[in-house]
């Protein structure tokens, strides 16, 4: 059985709890916030802290906090044991921790509903030895994830085509969301659509999937499109793809 002390109090971290607390091969045996009210609810299922100085002795310890905070919290852990964080975009070596090191970066977006399970979940780990590789391997299986071995180099790389599919993706969505609320039209009727375009994408590849007027060049529509939007800045945001997309299909 690993023994896991989990820091923090985000999204993930919620996330790991659910996972972990099903998990009969994972013994959750503390769990650190620096605002223990966040977990104070869970303090009868696992033991809770806001001290980072009385964390238990483990096998691991997953800092699943904010990029900004990972050096600082990193530091003030005192163990020889295995300590891991969980960004996609930061390297291995920004802990600050004398103990041995490695990464568990999740490929997914979380929110504060969690997942019931991590079947078959993209899970990128590294270690500094191999040994320590192989307990985060042994880890990510028993959750029912799919490791993926990668540095830190690469890891960077996904964590970017992450944030462009996800987070920019999300964001048009909003976009899309607010023009459909300012003209008193109901958002759903375009579930299917968004369902559908993503399914495409990684059914067929997004290249071959691409529809539209900026593909066709179809410029009286994309006028139009133009002569619809009163945000100069979504207008020129939606130009730049335009653009984009016209010049990836030349």
């Amino acid at each position: 059985m690993i023994k896991i002390v989990l820091i923090g109090s985000g999204k993930l971290a919620f996330n790991f709890q659910k996972i972990f607390s099903r998990c009969s091969e994972i013994n959750l045996i503390q769990w650190y916030s620096r605002k223990i009210n966040l977990i104070k609810s869970f303090e009868n299922e696992t033991s809770i802290t806001d001290s980072i100085l009385e964390l238990k002795s483990s096998d691991i310890y997953i800092i699943a906090v904010s990029d900004d905070a990972i050096a600082h919290i990193s530091k003030k852990i005192k163990t020889t044991a295995l300590v891991v964080h969980c960004s996609g975009g930061l390297s291995m070596d920004e802990m600050r921790c004398e103990a041995r090191k490695g990464v568990l970066y999740p490929l997914q977006t979380f929110s504060k509903k969690p997942l019931t399970q991590f079947n078959n979940l993209p899970i990128l780990i590294e270690a500094e030895k191999k040994e320590d590789f192989k307990l985060l391997q042994d880890l990510v299986y028993n959750i029912g994830g799919k490791p993926f071995a990668m540095n830190s180099q690469k890891r960077s790389y996904v964590h970017l085509i992450a944030v462009i599919i996800n987070n920019f993706g999300n964001h048009l969505i909003e976009i899309g969301e607010n023009i459909a609320k300012s003209h008193d039209l109901p958002f759903s009727i375009f579930h299917s659509l968004l369902e559908q375009t993503y399914k495409n994408g990684i059914e067929n590849g997004a290249k071959y999937s691409q529809t539209g007027p900026a593909k066709r060049k179809d410029f009286k529509t994309i006028n139009k499109h133009l002569d619809l939007i009163s945000n100069e800045k979504i207008k020129q945001l939606y130009l730049d793809l335009t653009n984009s997309i016209q010049k990836r299909h030349d």
